[in-house]
């Protein structure tokens, strides 16, 4: 057996395994096999990176960190790159960011209080703009929040809340703040979907302006849930 291994490989062999592969000379054929196996371990390569690369092995990845996926990692590592730095802060440290008053006071500071007192328990805060509402609540309502300061331009004082046209959510929650630096509750309204105001339902509008005078605010009295509320500053905790 070993006799026969041994003459697998004698000179006269590897010349015909030469011969074989279009080669009469065994020094280009030896140099035609290391060059085509530096190629296959290239390639073998390549398809390695192309995978460690590929969408499906980096979400995999993602998801044993804790994540949903890469694009949910990378926006994350981001965040905390830009925190870390001081470039950005979270909206709930930075007063300038836009969701400041819309997501982390209107939503997370006020929403999940007032709600279950005006109508019910709260299912699930839904902390995405796809589906276009903020609460769910236990029967099903969806719930849209919207808060905002007031705004001055020459002698008009008033609030604008954006609607977008939007007629997913069934209760609308307006909450109408004085400023940016003390957050003081001055009015919440509460509007179904389809409440005729101005002359067409609520939901079917681009913004809803409210102007912060005394006749401006009484025709809107019915929808006014402030004093429902009670003491706000007892049910409200900023610092939760």
């Amino acid at each position: 057996m070993e006799n026969k291994k041994c003459e697998k490989y004698t000179l006269g062999w590897l010349r015909e395994q030469a011969k074989k592969d279009g080669f009469d000379s065994l020094t280009d054929w030896n140099n035609w096999k290391r060059q085509k196996n530096i190629e296959e371990k290239v390639e073998e390569f390549k398809i390695r990176q192309d995978f460690l690369r590929s969408k499906i092995h980096l979400d995999e990845l993602a998801r044993k960190r804790g994540y949903d996926d890469n694009a949910h990692y990378d926006r994350e590592r981001v965040k905390r790159w830009q925190h870390n730095t001081g470039i950005c802060k979270s909206r709930e440290e930075n007063w300038a960011c836009s969701q400041y008053i819309g997501i982390h006071i209107g939503e997370n500071k006020i929403g999940n209080k007032i709600i279950p007192v005006l109508l019910e328990e709260i299912e699930r805060h839904v902390q995405t703009s796809v589906y276009k509402f903020d609460f769910l609540l236990k029967s099903g309502i969806k719930v849209d929040i919207k808060t905002r300061v007031l705004s001055y331009r020459d002698k008009r004082v008033y609030w604008n809340f954006p609607i977008r046209h939007n007629n997913v959510p069934d209760y609308f929650i307006l909450i109408g703040l004085d400023d940016i630096d003390n957050q003081n509750i001055i009015h919440v309204w509460l509007f179904k979907r389809n409440d005729l105001i101005r002359n067409r339902e609520f939901w079917d509008r681009e913004d809803f302006t409210i102007t912060n005078r005394e006749y401006h605010l009484s025709k809107l009295m019915r929808f006014d849930v402030t004093k429902k509320l009670g003491n706000l500053k007892d049910l409200i905790n900023y610092d939760d």
